[in-house]
């Protein structure tokens, strides 16, 4: 039985950090309309991107600053009666560019990030760091998404 609660109270607890995380995003974080980017690509959802940043990192030599940021994003369908959702993306660091991807399938989208590791700041700062460029692309749906 205190296995079963400690299990639950787990599970809880995990649900309340990821929805205080997106709070943050959401109340003081910097918010990007994804739908402009790429104009000449039709989209068939509504995507938003919530920027953050990752507190506790120490990678600034003799100061403070911001070395990565956590992303978000939220989707939503064009009908009548929305279906809406909201995912974290398992990178972090700092996005340098997004494109779109054309994708025939309905209420459907897939975007390319231009990601580094750490942020720019970060990296004049501190020259022992490494900016480890790469291409994150996403595929997401209002009810999935697919990272890779």
């Amino acid at each position: 039985m205190r296995l079963l609660l400690f299990f639950v109270i787990t599970l809880l607890t995990s649900c309340v950090s990821y929805n205080s995380e997106f709070s943050k995003a959401a109340s003081y974080g910097q918010i990007q309309e994804l739908n402009s980017f790429s104009p000449d690509i039709d989209k068939s959802l509504f995507i938003r991107l919530y920027q953050s940043p990752v507190y506790g990192e120490d990678c600034f030599v003799e100061t403070h600053g911001v070395c990565q940021y956590q992303y978000f994003l939220t989707v939503s369908t064009y009908d009548e009666y929305p279906e809406i959702n909201r995912y974290e993306l398992a990178k972090k660091g700092e996005i340098t560019n997004i494109e779109w991807v054309p994708d025939d399938r309905m209420d459907s989208a897939t975007i390319e990030f231009q990601f580094r590791k750490y942020t720019e700041e970060a990296l004049a700062n501190n020259a022992s760091l490494s900016a480890d460029p790469q291409t994150y692309r996403v595929k997401i749906t209002p009810s999935d998404i697919e990272e890779f």
